[in-house]
Parts: structure tokens; sequence; C-alpha cells
């Protein structure tokens, strides 16, 4: 019995840290209150804008080639990932300081 209650409370403490993954759908994209991962629209040639909002949120748009995203992070130490190799990619963060540490690929 006292397993069963450990292990339930460190499931309590561990879920929080999750990131809930959304594949976009519709463009724009909007991140909600909870800490998301955030990916671009499945298929090529597709052209998103997705905008985190107010936690350490992850925004992938590195699937797909031949697009122009446009990663914005807002306020927390967003990951703005835009490696899809086609460069055509535009990444932006609240404040220099913000977007010099956490942005990475090309397209910058």
């Amino acid at each position: 019995m006292r397993r069963v209650v450990a292990i339930l409370a460190l499931v309590a403490v561990l879920a929080p840290a999750a990131l809930a993954a959304i594949q976009c759908v519709y463009n724009p994209r909007f991140g909600t209150d909870q800490r998301d991962r955030l990916l671009e629209r499945k298929g090529q040639v597709l052209n998103d804008t997705i905008y985190g909002k107010a936690r350490r949120e992850v925004i992938d748009a590195s699937g797909y080639i031949r697009d122009h995203d446009e990663l914005v992070g807002r306020r927390g130490n967003d990951t703005l990932d835009a490696r899809d190799e086609d460069g055509a990619d535009t990444l932006k963060g609240e404040g220099l300081r913000h977007l010099l540490r956490r942005l990475r690929g090309r397209g910058v």
C-alpha cells in the first residue's frame, strides 16, 4: 500500500513537467496556458505562424521544408526550432536576450 501511495505521489509531481504536444491544424496557432510543444502543420509548402504563450514552450517547425514559418516566443524561456534546411523561417522572441539565448537553426 505504501508503495502505491509513493508511486502516485511521484506521478503527481512529475506530470506537470511533461509537455503537451499540439499538432497545428489551423494557421495561425497559439499556445495554451500550459507548457506546450507546438508542432507545425503536416505537409510541405505550408507556411505556419506559431505563437507561444506564457510558459517555457517548445515551438518546433523543423519537420517540413519549402515553407516559411514564423515562430514567436513570448514570456518564459521558449525554445524555437526551425532547423528544416530551407533557411526561410523567421524566429522572434520577447527581448534580444531571450532570442539569442534560445534560438536554434537557420533563417534567423
